[in-house]
């Protein structure tokens, strides 16, 4: 104790160890608030990722072959080059990538980390979007491309579903036809 004009004074004061309790308890709210039940479900329907774009001119190409051990797995979604891409669903950016398949390209988590979208052969990102941003359904992601092995004189987006398995990872989910989840906006 300190002694000051005639009055005892804590070494420590209780403030530190407050605040250290406050920010345990809002973490534990926050872990809490995520593992909820009752927040709402998207019944499957999402949005046409790509602007200006109807859903009577798609094609299902979900079954096609790519090669004698692979099926597309997908739909493309053709449209001019440069063309707005949008978040098919509210979600999380899960991952930005580049390879050679796929070229420039986004996966996309659903709010309850049950579906992944994957956004393909874009010509490039939104400005500013970031692995783990928060976005909203209709959100701009990026444009239509033809990178990867995407022909240069076919720009389109590749888009694809998986439902996510157990240890949460995109890149090991089941295919599903993002064809069936679509609704025209």
């Amino acid at each position: 104790m300190r002694h000051r004009a005639g009055h005892a004074e804590p070494e420590e004061s209780l403030a530190p160890l407050l605040l250290r309790l406050f920010l345990f308890f809002n973490a534990c709210a926050l872990v809490l608030l995520a593992f909820r039940s009752d927040v709402p479900e998207r019944q499957g329907a999402i949005l046409l990722p790509v602007s200006g774009v109807r859903l009577e001119e798609l094609t299902d190409s979900f079954l096609d072959r790519r090669d004698f051990y692979r099926r597309h797995g997908a739909i493309d979604i053709a449209a001019p080059w440069g063309t707005p891409v949008v978040a098919s669903d509210d979600g999380v950016i899960h991952r930005l990538l580049e390879s050679g398949r796929g070229g420039l390209g986004i996966y996309q988590m659903d709010p309850r980390s049950r579906r992944c979208y994957y956004y393909g052969h874009l010509a490039r990102y939104a400005f500013g979007l970031e692995e783990g941003a928060i976005v909203t359904r209709g959100d701009l992601l990026g444009f239509v491309g033809t990178t990867g092995n995407a022909s240069e004189d076919s720009p389109h987006l590749h888009f694809a579903a998986y439902d996510v398995e157990v240890d949460g990872s995109c890149f090991a989910g089941t295919p599903v036809n993002p064809l069936s989840l679509l609704i025209a906006d």
